[in-house]
Parts: structure tokens; C-alpha cells; sequence
């Protein structure tokens, strides 16, 4: 790792210890500033919907800050796994933890995207399903998304599930300038015709995010979501489907990947989306 870039992992790491000791959950797990009420709750069926069967499995979370949304995975696994480069964020999960009464949750601090990812999360092949959700955005370059990548996917059991979630794709971003309303408009036409080859975000989808998108501004924000910060400091690489994919295929050509949309009314869902890959073996569940 180069200087610039391990200042730059040290300024990420004490981006998210300081946002670790706020007593909101959402500025603790660092959601968009502009989340309303309600928001979290679909984001979280979200991502129980796309790993479940969690009965039984044992659930590694790469990049679990403070626990907010893996406890409540924890809740249904036999066993949770998190793991986050914020010493902060880990001493919050822990404490998160005992307050809900979990005794199937453990949690380490590591950087997975600069530290050996099997010292980090020992059991290769051992985890039934892997969460990576709003973390693959964090490199720097694209051979630390690959190495990323890797190490996640390394960690999947045989009939294993990965959800690498909420990923930022270049080709979703309504990129068109605009100025005034009918210039926006324009623009925002323009993202709903666009055809996005690979990526399930329909034309039919794109008209129904935007009218929830519209509803959802007549909805409260949800309390103390004024207090986070926009944008987590560093340059990191956009991500582009393609790219996103030879990550998958280079490491592990044997598993199978598909994208999903998000659910329509989670934080951000329109410009993101979420890839599912799956170990070749049995199943749980």
C-alpha cells in the first residue's frame, strides 16, 4: 500500500470511528442525509429477503460498523461474524450486542482491504452467507475491488449465498446536466429510456421509483438524518457493472452471479444495485 493511499485508509478509519459514538443509528451507520422514516425498515427487509434462509447459517458481515443492520441479521443466524476497519464501530456493535441480549455475535477489527483477508475472517469456505453491503464502493483502485472481492467470496461455504449490496453503478447515475425544471426533466426522461444492458432496472421500474421518490419527499426525514456527514473522505473508483463482474468471474469463475434491484423506497435504491453470487454445493436451509 502506498503512502497517499494508507493516509488515506486512515482518514476513512477515523471518518467512521468519530461517526461510531453518535447515539443515532443512522448517523452511526452513516446512511444518506436525506433518509425518511420508514426508509430503514425497507432497506433491512432488503437484505434479509436476499440472504434468506438465515436459520442455521452461520453469516460473516464485511464492513459492519456499528452493528445497526447485522444485529438484526443476527437475530435469525446461528452464528454472526462482523468485521470493520473502525475499532470504534466494533466496541459499538459489541455493546449493541450485549444490550440485545445476543451471545451468537462476535466482531473484529480489520481492514480487509489492506490486511491479509484469511487473518481477518478465519474459516475460509466456512460461511453460509457473506454480506458486503455499501463497503465494495470503498477501494481505491481496482485491484483492491478485486482483492475485495476475492477475499469475500473466499469465505463463502458450498451452497453459500453473497450479498454485495447497494453498489453505486456508473450506468445508473442520471448524468445529463440540467439547468431549471424543464432542463431536469430532460434529464431525468433521459435515465428512464436508457437501457442498461445486464442490469435489471426496467423502464417500468425506473417510473415507479420515481413516483415513489416523489412521495417519499412529502415524508418527514427521519429524526437526526440532518446530522450525517454526505460523503465518506478519499477517491475511490467508479464502479461500472462490467467491472463489478470480472471481479467475480477472474476470482471465482465457478459461481454463479445475478444483479437485483434494491427495493423500491430503501435510501438511494434508483442508482444502486445489489449483485447475488452463489457457491457451487448443498444448501442451507
Amino acid at each position: 500500500m502506498t503512502d497517499a493511499s494508507e493516509a488515506s485508509r486512515h482518514a476513512i478509519r477515523q471518518f467512521y470511528d468519530a461517526l461510531s459514538a453518535s447515539t443515532n443509528e443512522l448517523v452511526a451507520s452513516h446512511r444518506p442525509p436525506d433518509t425518511r422514516r420508514g426508509q430503514m425498515a425497507i432497506l433491512l427487509d432488503n437484505i434479509v429477503e436476499a440472504l434468506a434462509p438465515l436459520r442455521d447459517a452461520r453469516v460473516l458481515d464485511i464492513g459492519c460498523g456499528t452493528g445497526v443492520l447485522g444485529l438484526q441479521i443476527a437475530r435469525h443466524a446461528r452464528q454472526y461474524v462482523g468485521i470493520d476497519l473502525s475499532p470504534a464501530a466494533v466496541d459499538a456493535l459489541q455493546d449493541r450486542a450485549r444490550a440485545m441480549g445476543l451471545t451468537n455475535v462476535e466482531a473484529r477489527v480489520a481492514d480487509v482491504l489492506a490486511d491479509d483477508f484469511a487473518a481477518a475472517a478465519p474459516g475460509s469456505r466456512s460461511f453460509d452467507r457473506v454480506l458486503m453491503y455499501t463497503v465494495i464502493n470503498l477501494a481505491q483502485t481496482e485491484e483492491e475491488g478485486r482483492r475485495f472481492m476475492q477475499g469475500g467470496l473466499d469465505s463463502l461455504a458450498p451452497g453459500g449465498r453473497a450479498l454485495v449490496g447497494s453498489i453505486p453503478i456508473e450506468e445508473l447515475r442520471m448524468t445529463a446536466p440540467w439547468r431549471g425544471a424543464g432542463g431536469r426533466g430532460v434529464g431525468v426522461a433521459r435515465w428512464v429510456l436508457r437501457s442498461h444492458a445486464g442490469l435489471p432496472h426496467t423502464r417500468a421500474w425506473k417510473v415507479r421509483s420515481l413516483a415513489r421518490r416523489a412521495s417519499d419527499r412529502l415524508r418527514p426525514l427521519a429524526a437526526g438524518v440532518a446530522d450525517v456527514p454526505p460523503h465518506t473522505p478519499g477517491q475511490f473508483v467508479p464502479l461500472r457493472r462490467d467491472m463489478v463482474e470480472d471481479w467475480v468471474r477472474s476470482t471465482h469463475p465457478e459461481m454463479r452471479w445475478r444483479w437485483a434491484v434494491e427495493r423500491i423506497g430503501a435510501p438511494m435504491h434508483a442508482s444502486r444495485a445489489d449483485l447475488i453470487v452463489e457457491a457451487p454445493g448443498s444448501t442451507t436451509g
